[in-house]
């Protein structure tokens, strides 16, 4: 596993939308990740996700790296924080 994942893996492993990581991440309320301003004016922010943290924030198990599939972890149903 990654230690930094992209929004969109983040929502596959969570069952929600990307956008939705974006937001509440960038609003503060999920604390794994990081919204990092854009470099240049007019550039896009972009987001550290920190895997492991996100895991822990939910309190579901770490996949086993040697055998999971990308993405995989264990179900939670559907994330409405």
């Amino acid at each position: 596993m990654r230690e930094i994942i992209s929004a969109a893996e983040a929502a596959r492993i969570l069952h929600c939308r990307p956008q939705k990581v974006r937001e509440r991440i960038k609003a503060g309320r999920w604390t794994f990740g990081k919204a990092v301003p854009p470099a240049k004016p007019g550039g896009q922010i972009t987001y550290d996700i920190y895997a492991r943290r996100m895991y822990q924030f939910f309190g579901m198990e770490l996949p086993d790296n040697k055998n999971a599939p990308k993405g995989a972890a264990t179900p939670v149903g559907h994330i409405d924080n």
